[in-house]
């Protein structure tokens, strides 16, 4: 892959104290339960989203979290890819196509002290928070992905927002269906909107009707002004990015996502990360790089199955994502990755 996160330092988040994490594209975190992989994995993706935390994400809530991180892989041809507002916020802080960035929050629940400073080569210090500095880096990585291991998997295979599996899936999906459906699919919009909307050329008589008699009523105590209903028509996009799963179990009846026990969730959640695998194996721009962070991937899933979500994470780790994941399954974990697992 091209670029990724290639260390990290944790200081007072959660239980770790002070941790030094040497990463690769494909990193399996082992360790007995309660010894700290979620909280690494918690670690990253606060460092590249930005949340505000709260009293227990502090180790000691009297002094700052801090996450350090070295990213490698920032080459020209990476930087020529950008657009030249990220360029110019980046390409000061980078050498020998790395840079350094760090992650402060001095207080519990506070964003205000939330800062993101970067290394300085020629100084020798970090910066506070550069112009645009933040933007850069969402612009080389984007919201990670994060899949727990007891959560329900309803809301990362159901939920389209931008930071979940079917979130991710979409977006891919959107701008091929936008370009070849778009001109069709408007004509039934328009067709809609000239129907519900308050300016449209063929509203239902019933609106018109509503309208009048709301409209009497409001000349008898404000004359000189009128209303008309109003219904608003998503755009083609909106619809998209509204999609979600529904699940069948013959061709007649389907349910939510939710109504279905954890094995049935997580395998479908599953079969969603080797689609988006498939997707990135053929598309393979390389111009961003997606944190996927996972906890136990195995979890719910019989045998072969762990050997498929195997293969899939691999081939994201060579398509544009950088995966992390904690697992107690020794078929997680190959011969070949022995060099890149990490004992938490």
């Amino acid at each position: 892959m091209g670029h990724y996160i290639s260390t990290v330092k944790i200081r007072n988040f959660k239980s770790c104290k002070s941790s030094f994490i040497e990463l690769s594209p494909y990193t399996p975190l082992v360790g007995y339960n309660n010894a700290g992989k979620s909280n690494v994995l918690s670690a990253i993706q606060w460092l590249i989203s930005k949340q505000n935390l709260d009293t227990t994400d502090f180790n000691d809530p009297k002094i700052p979290i801090e996450i350090e991180a070295e990213i490698c892989g920032i080459t020209s041809e990476l930087l020529a890819s950008l657009n030249s507002k990220h360029v110019a916020s980046l390409t000061d802080y980078v050498d020998q196509e790395k840079i350094y960035i760090l992650r402060i929050q001095e207080k519990p629940k506070d964003i205000k002290s939330i800062k993101l400073k970067v290394w300085n080569f020629k100084e020798n210090i970090y910066k506070d928070n550069p112009a645009g500095i933040d933007n850069a880096i969402k612009a080389i990585f984007p919201e990670p992905i994060r899949v727990g291991a007891m959560e329900n998997a309803e809301e990362d295979a159901s939920k389209a927002k931008t930071n979940t599996t079917i979130g991710k899936l979409l977006n891919e999906l959107i701008q091929p269906l936008t370009t070849t459906y778009e001109s069709s699919l408007n004509v039934h919009i328009n067709q809609i909107s000239s129907q519900i909307s308050c300016n449209g050329t063929e509203r239902f008589s019933e609106l018109n009707k509503l309208d009048e008699d709301i409209n009497q009523k409001i000349d008898g105590l404000f004359p000189g002004i009128s209303v008309k209903l109003h219904f608003e028509t998503p755009t083609l996009e909106e619809i998209l990015k509204k999609g979600t799963i529904q699940v069948y179990e013959d061709q007649n009846i389907n349910r939510n996502m939710n109504a279905y026990g954890h094995g049935a969730q997580r395998s479908i959640q599953i079969a969603l990360i080797q689609q988006l695998a498939e997707i990135q194996r053929i598309k393979k721009d390389g111009k961003n790089t997606t944190l996927l962070l996972i906890d136990e991937p195995e979890l719910y899933l019989h045998p072969f199955a762990i050997e498929q979500i195997k293969e899939a994470l691999k081939l994201l780790s060579n398509s544009g994502y950088q995966v992390l994941f904690s697992t107690h399954s020794a078929q997680m974990i190959g011969a070949e990755d022995a060099p890149n697992t990490l004992l938490i």
